[in-house]
Parts: structure tokens; C-alpha cells; sequence
């Protein structure tokens, strides 16, 4: 069974958000760019989860100095619904870089430099 399959979950709950972990760690990834190619997945620190309407808003968190270029891949929900829509902020120090994904889109990239 996946980690959504039981949508009665609430991440209100300790269970709740421990399966919601697990399933975005499996549908969400980003890796540097180096050169012309996707690196390894960076480890990412799950560091909360909230309800606001209908939206699911999971916080992320990289220690250390993400690299100036990175690629990007959300499939959070859109193998349930494949009309989902995701947005990815990334803050870095006082600027935010939107990513949006949907339909069949795969890897984004984003340049986290000025």
C-alpha cells in the first residue's frame, strides 16, 4: 500500500504526517546541475506540514549552501490526480525562485544566482 492510499489520514496526526514524509520523499527531488547533467538527489530535512483549505503545504529544508544551479522534480499527487498543480518556492536570503508543475512536466531548473 502507498503512503496516500489512506487519504482518512490527517497530518494532524503523528501517523498522519510520518506517511506524508515518506510519500514526498518518494515524489520529490532536488539534485545540482552539473554541466549538462542532473546530479545526485540532495538530502533534504522534512521540517513541517500544514493544512490551509485546500491546499497541503510541506516545508523543506537543505543544511548547508544549496548550489547556484538546480534541477527540480515534484510528482506530489499527480499520480492520484493528474490534474494537480504544484507550486516549489525556494528561498534564498531575501529572494524566493517559483517553480510550477504540472501536466506531464518532469525536471525544472532553477538559477539560484543573481
Amino acid at each position: 500500500m502507498s503512503a496516500m492510499n489512506d487519504l482518512s489520514l490527517s497530518i494532524d496526526h503523528l501517523e498522519g504526517q510520518a506517511q506524508l514524509a515518506l510519500y514526498v520523499e518518494t515524489r520529490f527531488s532536488v539534485a545540482a546541475i552539473e554541466g549538462d547533467e542532473i546530479g545526485a538527489p540532495l538530502v533534504l530535512d522534512l521540517i513541517g506540514a500544514e493544512v490551509d483549505g485546500d491546499y497541503v503545504l510541506v516545508y523543506q529544508e537543505f543544511a548547508g549552501s544549496l548550489p547556484p544551479n538546480v534541477a527540480v522534480r515534484n510528482d506530489i499527487l499527480r499520480d492520484i490526480f493528474p490534474e494537480q498543480i504544484n507550486h516549489v518556492n525556494i528561498a534564498i536570503n531575501q529572494s524566493v525562485h517559483s517553480l510550477i508543475f504540472k501536466d506531464k512536466d518532469a525536471w525544472k531548473s532553477a538559477q539560484l544566482t543573481d
